[in-house]
């Protein structure tokens, strides 16, 4: 598993227990710079995965329990971006992820509006078909969003004729 950073140049002051964000991590040592910018104020935080830690989690007892393998390790990814993050599960369910929790920060700069998402990636055949079957529902859901759009776009336009007419 790899290490990450959190806190966000050029004004770091992360939390350590933003670390346990993600199942398995815990706080190491600090850096002005990290793997990226360096910090005016404050120091980066090093997120170091913890493999006894993980052990003992729901999520690693869970993924244990499906696969049936005691070296499981996760991966995860966080999806939206600061500071407009406005992710959504179907973003986490198109990547093959599954989404395990929402944040304002992740472990990065914090969003103004909406979260992150954490998302797991599935690692059992029944997981990558409930991830695939996610995503294709997503995918029917987002064309019957744009053609509703689409409709309330037309009857504004139709809208926007009568009342010219009418002025």
């Amino acid at each position: 598993m790899e290490d990450y950073f959190i806190g966000t140049a050029p004004f770091c002051s992360p939390s350590p227990y933003a670390c346990g964000k993600l199942p398995g991590y815990v706080p190491g040592e600090s850096s002005d710079c990290g793997d990226g910018s360096c910090c005016m104020t404050g120091k980066k935080i090093r997120c170091k995965f913890d493999y006894d830690l993980w052990k003992k989690t729901a999520l690693y007892k869970d993924l244990n329990r499906v696969t049936g393998s005691p070296d499981i390790l996760p991966q995860y990814e966080w999806f939206g971006e600061a500071p407009l993050c406005g992710a959504d599960d179907c973003d986490v369910y198109k990547a093959g992820f599954l989404p395990l929790r929402r944040d304002r920060s992740g472990y990065g700069a914090s969003c103004v509006i909406g979260d992150k998402i954490a998302g797991v990636k599935a690692v059992t055949k029944s997981q990558e078909d409930r991830a695939l079957k996610q995503a294709s529902m997503c995918s029917m859901e987002s064309r019957a969003k744009q053609k509703t759009w689409q409709k309330g776009l037309e009857l504004g336009t139709e809208v926007a004729k009568v009342v010219g007419k009418a002025i």
